[in-house]
């Protein structure tokens, strides 16, 4: 199976809009894609559900414990060819910037 994870440095850098193109152009491709949202973001996964043609699964770290996390992405993994995970916020976001 493969796996693309998209991450970004910051918020607002087009993570959503390059999952929701990567998700649709594979499903296009005849691919089964499996969609996955880090974070309490549901609105984004409601768009990943149009994209991929399935429904979207969040790993919410916060909610979750961290075995709950793997449990469900090793789940809803099996059966697809291809998963695809949108990162939450951007990696730097909330980080202290050096003085």
């Amino acid at each position: 199976m493969s796996r693309f994870i998209i991450a970004a440095p910051t918020s607002d850098a087009g993570k959503t809009s390059i999952s929701l193109g990567l998700q649709r152009a594979l499903t296009n491709r005849g691919k089964s894609v499996q969609a996955f949202k880090c974070g309490p973001d549901y609105i984004d996964s409601k768009f990943h559900e149009l994209a991929s043609h399935g429904p979207s699964f969040n790993l919410d770290s916060v909610m979750m414990s961290e075995d709950h996390v793997r449990e469900v992405y090793a789940a809803q993994s099996l059966n697809a060819q291809v998963s695809v995970v949108e990162g939450v916020m951007g990696l730097f976001d909330g980080a202290r910037k050096s003085e």
